[in-house]
Formats: structure tokens, sequence, C-alpha cells
């Protein structure tokens, strides 16, 4: 049905970016265009897209930001082992952590630290725990729900609320 329709996808348009830089001139020509190239959630980068880069840049002046831990296009093609190889491809590589979470709280934080700390990336020496910029929000209830869940949760919600919990507070996750 593509081809009814002279339609391409994303990724044919890629695989014929490549294709044609693969000619020096043109490649050549795309490079003198551009001094840096910025790319934001590296570890969602595809092979074909690293390969891009690579002809663009030569392995020279890539901005790369990226958090192994965050890597959720793998059924896209992504592959987060490029983002753990970064160093090995490019040239003048300096990795610069960024470790504070201006988002959750450090109970949140924690916990994810701690799931972290069991997985590959987490015990690389790319990764460094987050710090928590917000304070204690509260400590975490867990509950588990067997069976049907909706009525337990309503349940839930509505002794936390006798006990004289805001609505606004309680979260599901």
């Amino acid at each position: 049905k593509k081809a009814e329709q002279s339609g391409l996808t994303y990724s044919d348009l890629e695989r014929r970016t490549l294709i044609a830089l693969q000619d020096d001139d043109t490649a050549r020509m795309i490079r003198e265009r551009f001094d840096y190239v910025f790319v934001d959630e590296y570890q969602d980068v595809s092979d074909d897209q690293s390969a891009l880069i690579k002809l663009v840049t030569e392995g020279k002046n890539v901005f790369a930001v990226g958090d192994c831990l965050q890597a959720i296009y793998g059924f896209r093609g992504g592959n987060s082992d490029l983002l753990r190889n970064f160093r090995d491809e490019f040239s003048n590589v300096e990795v610069l952590h960024l470790p504070i979470n201006y988002r959750c709280s450090k109970e949140i934080v924690d916990c994810a630290n701690e799931i972290a700390s069991y997985t590959v990336d987490g015990q690389s020496d790319l990764y460094e725990p987050a710090i928590a910029d917000k304070g204690a929000l509260g400590k975490p209830i867990m509950y588990n729900c067997c069976g049907d869940e909706l009525p337990c949760i309503v349940d839930i919600i509505d002794e936390l609320h006798d006990k004289r919990e805001e609505y606004k507070d309680i979260t599901i996750l």
C-alpha cells in the first residue's frame, strides 16, 4: 500500500539519507553546513540514526543527552548500547552527570535509585544515583489488591479520606 501511495516511512527516509551520504561530496556538503550536532534522548537512537550522525559529524562535535535507564524505543529499533559505547565511537568525549531530579520527591527518587542499582546500567560508570531537589512529601502507602482492583481502590481511597486525607493528595500508580 505504501508503494501505491508513493509514501515513505521515517525509517525509509533515514535509509535513503544513509545511501545519499555514502557519496563523499554529499557528506562533505552536509558536514560543512553544521559545526555541531545535538542529539537528545540518545538512548533511543537506532543503528541507522547512529550511522547518520557519524557520517554527518565524522565523530566530532556531537552533543548527546541520554540515560540508558530511560530507554523506551527498543521496539522501534532504539539501541541503548549506542549510548553505552558512545565514548568508543566519538572523539573527545566528556561525560557530564546531571543527578539532580527537580520533579520527584525524595521517596520516589530513592525508590528509583534502588531499582536502578539492580540493573546493568545502574552498575555502570555512566550511572550516578539521582538526588532529589524536593524534600520528603510523605511516605508512600503500598497496598496489594487481589482480584477486582477497582472496588479495592475505591475502598482504600474512602478509608484515606475518612482519615482526613484530601482527594487531591492521593495518587494511584
